[in-house]
Parts: structure tokens; sequence; C-alpha cells
């Protein structure tokens, strides 16, 4: 339970998510193989409350810590996410946002560059910064109907898929949730409002959970677009993995 990020192990063909508490999860993408647990996050000093989860092309997990304002990096296998991180980010920017409102998201972009989005706050727009090194450009990510970032992931094409979630109140659904399509090109600029490309709204195409977690998955002859939700460790939600072909998700958010 509490699953909040997720991430494509490439080298295994496995999924690895991580639970806001810290556990690790290594997850097969069939129905036959069951999850196993495979050690918990170990955070570097002052963070917790691990959120996102990503995985680099060189071999490096980046995980966001909510609590404390931090993205760590670990090498290895998801084992590795069990010893101490090989370095952190961890700037006075993010360090002094509110408890529960530091970096929620983290998506890959070119050239090593990273977006990191901050979930809490108030107002039209969220804080977000484009990360490239330890060098950081804030921008603004535009907020609307109750809707917040909880996830992100970049597109082969350099474009980034924004998963984001609301929530309903005490009766079910409890959650709606939708994606957000941001275009390369606006996430070369230094400042200003980030522009939405397109949103789509996932009500009738996924349960209504707590979906928390986006991935994209990409091999020679398909690519799909994964899902997983945290269950908050409350009956009656769930824990759920969905899936989607990442030609239906783009052909979504093709247009406004």
């Amino acid at each position: 339970g509490g699953l909040s990020g997720l991430a494509w192990d490439r080298r295994t063909d496995m999924l690895v998510a991580i639970s806001d508490r810290g556990a690790v999860f290594r997850m097969p993408r069939t129905p036959d193989g069951p999850p196993s647990l495979i050690g918990r996050i170990r955070p570097p000093k002052g963070a917790s409350d691990p959120e996102a989860l990503r995985r680099t092309k060189e071999g490096r997990w980046l995980v966001a810590f909510e609590a404390g304002g931090a993205i760590a990096a670990y090498r290895g296998g998801a084992d590795a996410l069990a010893q101490p991180p090989e370095a952190t980010l961890s700037p006075k920017a993010w360090r002094t946002l509110p408890t529960n409102a530091a970096i929620e998201a983290i998506a890959i972009l070119d050239f090593g560059r990273l977006l990191a989005i901050a979930e809490g706050g108030s107002g039209p727009s969220r804080k977000a910064w484009i990360v490239d090194g330890d060098q950081l450009a804030e921008r603004a990510y535009p907020v609307s109907d109750g809707f917040l970032p909880v996830d992100a992931v970049g597109l082969p094409n350099g474009d980034v898929l924004v998963l984001e979630r609301r929530f309903n109140g005490p009766l079910p659904p409890f959650f709606s949730a939708r994606l957000a399509r941001l275009a390369a090109t606006d996430l070369a600029a230094d400042s200003g409002d980030i522009a939405i490309a397109a949103r789509k709204d996932l009500v009738g195409i996924l349960p209504g959970e707590n979906w928390e977690g986006v991935e994209i998955v990409v091999e020679e002859d398909k690519a799909e677009v994964w899902f997983v939700s945290d269950d908050n460790f409350r009956w009656p939600q769930h824990t759920l993995l969905a899936k989607l072909p990442l030609g239906v998700v783009t052909a979504m958010l093709a247009a406004p």
C-alpha cells in the first residue's frame, strides 16, 4: 500500500514502485507474477516521504522526497535504494517549502535536465523548476479545477506527461485523475508559466482511485504508459496497476 512512485528498470524488465513510507517493491508487467518487497529506501539526512521515482539511462535511480525537499540519486539495481545515496540535491528553495508541499513530481528531460514540480501551495499555479546539474530555473505550473500534479514522466519525443489528481470528498469516487501534456519546446525556457499543451480527464478510462505514479515503458515493438494507485492504507481504496498504449495517450492529448 501507499505506492506513490513508479519506474521501469529496463535491465530487468520490471516495474519498481516506492511507497511514501519508504518500502520498495519489484513488480512484473504481467499478471502471472506477484510483487515482491525488496527493501526500504535509505533517505538522505533530513528527508522523508518519498513521492517520485525515476530511472536514468545511466543506471541511476532518482527519488524525490517531499518532506525535507530533496532529490537523491542511487546507483545500481533496485536494491541500491536501500543504500546511502551517492548524491543529493536539496536547495534552500525546496527545504523551505511547507511540510507535505515540497517536490511531488520529477521528469527527466533532454541533456540530463529534470523538471521538478511541487504539489502544495495556493493560487492558480504551483512552483516548478528546471534542474540542470545544481542550477535551478524557477517556473510555474498552472493548476485548475482542484487538480494537483502528483507525478510526471518524459516522453520519447521530449514532451512531458503530468499526472494530476483531485480529491472529491468523503463519498466515492474519492478521487479523479487527468493527464496534462507539456511541449518540449516550452520546457526550454528559464522562467514564466509552463504552457499546458493539452489536458485529458481520465474518468471512465481509469477507475476512480488515487492514481499517484506514472511511467513510460518503451520497447522495440510497443510503448505503454503505466499508472499505479496509492490506497493510503485505507479501505475501500485499492492498490492498482494500469496500462494504456502510448499511442492512445498521445492521441487523447493531441489537441486541447
